[in-house]
């Protein structure tokens, strides 16, 4: 009885702390919760909050390390997930910064961090591929080079397109 009682009132303690913006106190409730309580009534709460406070005050290997504690749904959410993105960012995480950014175009293909992700990586595979195509034509001038040119470069107008339409979609 004691237990729940102790963990109903760090409970309380947190959502005060949080309705009146003390971050230090509602920090230090969120982390005691979270030792104490793991498997606690309130831990799915508990564990966002902590997530997401952890982001804002960039504290951003704690943030990392705190994601995959939190609910799937909660993980799925576009919210968390853009928060989850600039954190993978930011301790240079880009691969898993990448994976995060489709998925939000995934779930929203609107989604301006999803689509800027989505729309540099259009352009600059497209256009890593059309480098590689002129140097290697530069690097041997023969018709047979530029015949293979051609064959390489035709299929990239499509792509700079698609590329181009979503940065207009982006920036509009």
């Amino acid at each position: 009885e004691q237990g729940v009682a102790d963990e109903h009132m760090l409970c309380l303690k947190i959502r005060y702390y949080g309705d009146i913006d003390n971050l230090s106190k509602e920090l230090d409730c969120l982390e005691q919760y979270s030792a104490l309580y793991p498997q606690g009534s309130d831990i799915a709460y508990v564990n966002e909050r902590l997530f997401l406070r952890y982001v804002e005050i960039q504290e951003y290997r704690k943030a990392y390390l705190r994601y995959p504690k939190l609910q799937e749904s909660s993980r799925d959410s576009v919210p968390v997930l853009e928060n989850y993105y600039q954190v993978c960012r930011k301790i240079d995480k880009e691969d898993e910064a990448g994976k995060v950014a489709e998925r939000l175009y995934a779930i929203d293909n609107s989604n301006l961090v999803g689509l800027g992700h989505v729309a540099y990586q259009a352009y600059i595979t497209t256009e890593n591929e059309y480098v590689a195509a002129i140097k290697a034509y530069e690097a041997n001038k023969t018709n047979a080079a530029y015949s293979a040119l051609q064959k390489k470069t035709a299929p990239l107008l499509a792509r700079y397109k698609r590329a181009r339409d979503l940065y207009l979609k982006l920036y509009s």
